[in-house]
């Protein structure tokens, strides 16, 4: 899955929206992208020039006060939220289910958040260090992984399992 981010302050269209509608069409990139961004006018946008393609809205608990929730989650017809990964738990992700989002976490680089938050059945772990989240993905409750780092003995929900996302 490829995660486009909007990195706009704007309430204007700046064309930013439009350019990056017109990249995942011209390439074909529909079924394999979702844009997100803390901007909910820019996440309007896309849905504007495209409403196939999938958003997603950034939030995060240290942001101006509008930022740190998905309050516009009701207007936009999201597809995911992408809340910061200390935001979530297992009620959270219980939370997000019973309204139908998808939960895309960012940005995780520790082994042991990633291990926690594949436990959590969270979707998507937005990352620096794919190599890193496909290590703690094949590494067995319990083992070492390459860095040394030894993982919890409990295993990971089936569903996190197989999704290898």
């Amino acid at each position: 899955m490829l995660n486009i981010e909007l990195k706009t302050a704007s309430l204007r269209d700046d064309g930013l929206a439009g350019g990056v509608v017109r990249a995942i069409e011209d390439n074909h990139l529909l079924d394999r992208t979702i844009v997100s961004s803390f901007n909910p006018l820019a996440l309007r946008r896309v849905s504007q020039l495209n409403p196939w393609i999938p958003i997603g809205l950034l939030y995060s608990p240290d942001l101006p006060k509008p930022l740190r929730r998905p309050w516009a989650r009701h207007l936009l017809g999201l597809d995911a939220i992408h809340p910061h990964h200390s935001l979530v738990d297992d009620k959270y992700v219980q939370w997000a289910r019973e309204r139908g989002y998808r939960v895309h976490t960012w940005t995780v680089d520790d082994p042991g958040k990633m291990w926690q938050l594949m436990r959590q059945s969270v979707d998507i772990i937005i990352t620096n260090r794919p190599d890193l989240c496909r290590q703690v993905l094949q590494t067995k409750p319990g083992e070492r992984m390459p860095d040394g780092q030894r993982l919890p003995k409990t295993q990971l929900g089936a569903s996190s399992q197989s999704r290898g996302e």
